[in-house]
């Protein structure tokens, strides 16, 4: 997954098993989804709460899944 271009961001059910979070924290994967679902959570909450259209609180979604497939949640 790391030697892949930027600019892919199509993923595998494998590549979820080697994540940052996974690989040089030692996170399971199963807390690393149970992190990222609270925190799309904090943002619909927040969305609704602001009163954003849903299309940004899922944009937002989308990128935070983006953001952590390169970077570690810890």
């Amino acid at each position: 997954m790391v030697d892949r271009e930027w600019t892919d961001w199509k993923f595998t059910r494998e590549d979820f098993k080697r994540t940052p979070s996974v690989v040089a924290c030692g996170w399971t994967v199963e807390r690393e989804e149970l992190d990222r679902a609270k925190a799309c959570g904090l943002i619909y909450s927040a969305s609704r709460k602001l009163q954003l259209p849903q299309i940004t609180s899922a944009s937002a979604c989308v990128y935070l899944h983006r953001f952590f497939m390169r970077h570690s949640l810890k």
